[in-house]
């Protein structure tokens, strides 16, 4: 049973607003991902309308969009960006608070 959030909502600064992703757009970005540096998996998913990522703590965070391919976490400054081939998404790049490269996910399944 996954576990369930709220519809989580902040205040959109006009320079830091939430990009508009529709349903059928978040859906793109949703599955498994694996890393070999820190062999750790983490699951991105679609619960209440809003992209979440869970990695193997359990813990869940929200994705806020940025732009096309790339979001942040709420209430954080971790940025997750997709990388795309071949049209569909197959990494995810996860950046600290100071913009520097963290962990790289593959795809998996």
């Amino acid at each position: 049973m996954s576990p369930s959030i709220k519809q989580v909502t902040e205040p959109a600064l006009i320079t830091n607003r939430p990009a508009p992703l529709d349903q059928l757009k978040l859906e793109e970005y949703t599955g498994n991902y694996y890393s070999q540096e820190v062999d750790s998996k983490l699951t991105i998913s679609l619960q209440d309308e809003q992209l979440i990522i869970t990695p193997y703590s359990k813990d869940i965070f929200v994705l806020v969009p940025k732009s096309v391919d790339s979001f942040r976490i709420l209430n954080s400054k971790v940025i997750v960006d997709f990388d795309r081939q071949d049209g569909k998404h197959h990494r995810v790049t996860l950046y600290n608070s100071e913009g520097q490269k963290c962990f790289i996910f593959e795809v998996i399944g």
